[in-house]
């Protein structure tokens, strides 16, 4: 094939190819836009291109793919977002869910080495609950925080009260066999 010499030529060649690669790719952004519409919205005769968008559909394909015997611990800083989907889970029938008691806060409270790993770090208030994290960390430490792996002879005395009880959901009756 010969080099197109002409710079008309060439600009052609270009704009067909960009025209192309348009052409490739809006079926892709359609239905990655689709995905973000309420059902109406995706399912309208005339299409909606400004509209508002909502993650609701992520949302039930995650929680319809849990298996039925999965148990959940929804965590948030304090119970305020956690108490939020674990309703959510229970609306769709997922009765293995739980809450971790007091957030993230009430844990490194409890849990937290804050003199051997941060800078300043000290025991959070729990006075106001309004969702934020109390805690300043000067960098991310993952597992790697005390209050990962807490030991159970450093901490004070908590009596252990097993609250998980995994609950099974009836099989409907009737129908034919």
């Amino acid at each position: 094939m010969e080099k197109i010499k002409s710079p008309i030529g060439r600009l052609l060649v270009h704009v067909a190819l960009i025209l192309f690669s348009i052409y490739s790719i809006v079926p892709f952004y359609w239905t990655a836009l689709q995905s973000f519409k309420n059902l109406k919205d995706a399912n309208s005769r005339t299409p909606k291109f400004f509209f508002t968008p909502t993650w609701e559909n992520y949302q039930e394909l995650w929680l319809r793919s849990l298996p039925e015997n999965a148990v959940v611990v929804v965590v948030s800083n304090d119970e305020i977002l956690a108490t939020r989907a674990w309703k959510r889970l229970m609306a769709v029938a997922k009765p293995n869910a739980y809450i971790l008691e007091g957030g993230l806060n009430l844990w490194l409270n409890i849990y937290g080495v804050p003199e051997e790993e941060t800078d300043r770090h000290g025991k959070a208030s729990m006075g106001k609950p309004d969702g934020t994290l109390r805690h300043s960390f000067k960098l991310a430490l993952g597992d790697r925080h005390a209050a990962a792996q807490p030991d159970e002879h450093l901490v004070p005395h908590r009596e252990y009260t097993a609250r998980v009880k995994l609950l099974k959901k009836l099989a409907r009756a009737g129908g034919c066999d």
